[in-house]
């Protein structure tokens, strides 16, 4: 029992009213406070004894504090535990699949074919991730067609300068034979006319030994032969 008083008689001064009160009004027990105390009585009836139990206001308030720095500490720790939770969460839940989809993109910006993503969820990401799978698939689909088209056009090209490389080769034997048939013909000519100049000379002088002398002149002059005599 811890009270202010500490004598016998300071003692019974202090709680007399609280002894009158519970006998002379027949309270079995009550509750109360004095001076700096809280009280509990509880009447003993076999020996018509009183029992009070009394405690220090400020053991009260101590327990108080003690209580409420450890619901303090409680909630920071509950609160941590929540941080790291949640932090785990958005870690698996959001923040890898993120980095997932960054790789995806950069391997498609890459030219590399993404078959499948590993985001599973039903949410916002997991339909970004088939939505980036099918843009994949069609991507690495116009690749194979434009390579396919380049082959065909490559084979169309070859195809294409063979056949004028071709051309080009029978053109220049035609030329070259025009060419040599014009020279023959240009002979030819020129033969004619020196001929026909003969025919001329013969019907036009009479004297054998001048005929032949200017006959030989005119053939060599015509250049159709190179020795005339």
């Amino acid at each position: 029992l811890d009270t202010l008083s500490k004598d016998a008689e300071g003692m019974k001064t202090l709680w007399a009213p609280v002894f009158r009160q519970a006998f002379d009004d027949n309270i079995d027990s009550a509750e109360g406070h004095l001076i700096d105390e809280f009280y509990h009585t509880e009447k003993f009836k076999p020996w018509n004894w009183l029992v009070i139990v009394a405690i220090d206001e400020q053991e009260i308030h101590a327990a108080e504090r003690r209580i409420r720095s450890a619901t303090i500490y409680l909630s920071f720790g509950c609160a941590v535990l929540v941080v790291c939770v949640l932090s785990l969460a958005f870690r698996r839940y959001i923040v890898r699949p993120v980095e997932v989809l960054r790789a995806a993109a950069s391997e498609i910006a890459s030219q590399k074919h993404i078959a499948a993503i590993p985001v599973d969820s039903s949410d916002e990401l997991g339909t970004l991730a088939r939505d980036i799978e099918k843009m994949s698939q069609e991507i690495n689909s116009s690749r194979e067609q434009l390579l396919n088209l380049n082959e065909a056009l490559e084979f169309k090209v070859q195809e294409r300068t063979a056949e004028l490389q071709d051309r080009n080769v029978a053109l220049e034997r035609e030329i070259t034979h025009r060419k040599s048939a014009e020279k023959h013909i240009s002979h030819l000519n020129t033969v004619l006319k020196a001929i026909r100049n003969v025919n001329q000379l013969i019907v036009r002088e009479k004297n054998p030994q001048r005929l032949m002398q200017e006959a030989c002149n005119m053939l060599f002059e015509a250049r159709g032969y190179t020795r005339v005599w």
